[in-house]
């Protein structure tokens, strides 16, 4: 796929309608032909991350939300995402610093605060 910089808008939007439409395959050959010419583009970054976690490889899952968060580290989701595969990845201090970074950035997100129990109830030290 081939595509020039006025294209990027109609491919995130193939991609995305791909992805609702649960078309993972499609939608992740779109997003990383995007991301073989726009690196540092968040949506293909931070959807085809999304992709990857969904279908359990958890490595490339971080590699992409990380790369999305260092675009925009103002977005919630990504860092409540980060939190969860972090403590899949039995990462648990990493997990624990993503959610607080999630809730840092929105101090009413009841989901963040349901993952940060979720990663406290399995660290070894957590005391009741």
């Amino acid at each position: 796929m081939n595509f020039e910089n006025n294209d990027l808008k109609n491919n995130l939007n193939l991609a995305l309608a791909n992805l609702e439409k649960n078309n993972l395959e499609k939608a992740s050959s779109i997003y990383k032909e995007i991301l073989k010419k726009y690196p540092n583009n968040f949506d293909a970054n931070f959807n085809l991350g999304t992709i990857f976690a969904g279908i359990n490889n958890l490595k490339k899952s971080v590699e992409l939300l990380e790369k999305a968060a260092s675009i925009n580290p103002n977005i919630e989701k990504i860092f409540n995402n980060l939190g969860l595969i972090y403590l899949n990845l039995g990462e648990k201090e990493k997990a624990l610093e993503s959610t607080k970074k999630a809730i840092n950035l929105n101090p009413n997100s009841s989901i963040a605060y349901n993952h940060l129990g979720l990663i406290y109830s399995n660290l070894e030290n957590f005391l009741f």
